[in-house]
């Protein structure tokens, strides 16, 4: 098939795929670079302590009467630019169980 007089095989095969590390600059993903550069600004939270975690929902505060539901927590997380911007969930879980299994709990 052709389009303009150029065959799309032909087209296809002078354009980058976009889906290769090469086609970006760098040798990995933007994602991955991306990824990397907020951590070492301190702007991407991989792992958390449960004293973090705790002084964050005392700071905002994000209590919901004397209680905060972890998914509550989870989604606060996600949408509340002054909080940490974690990777995921499981951060939020792990400083949780953390901060649990910790006799210091006040």
């Amino acid at each position: 098939m052709t389009a303009l007089g150029i065959s799309v095989g032909a087209l296809h095969e002078t354009l980058p795929d976009r889906r290769q590390p090469g086609s970006v600059q760098g040798q990995e993903w933007l994602a991955e670079r991306a990824s990397k550069k907020l951590k070492n600004d301190g702007l991407l939270v991989t792992s958390m302590a449960g004293s973090i975690l705790s002084f964050e929902i005392d700071q905002v505060p994000l209590w919901r009467g004397n209680h905060v539901g972890v998914t509550q927590l989870v989604d606060d997380f996600a949408k509340y630019l002054y909080l940490p911007r974690v990777k995921n969930a499981q951060v939020i879980l792990d400083a949780i169980h953390d901060r649990v299994s910790r006799l210091t709990w006040s």
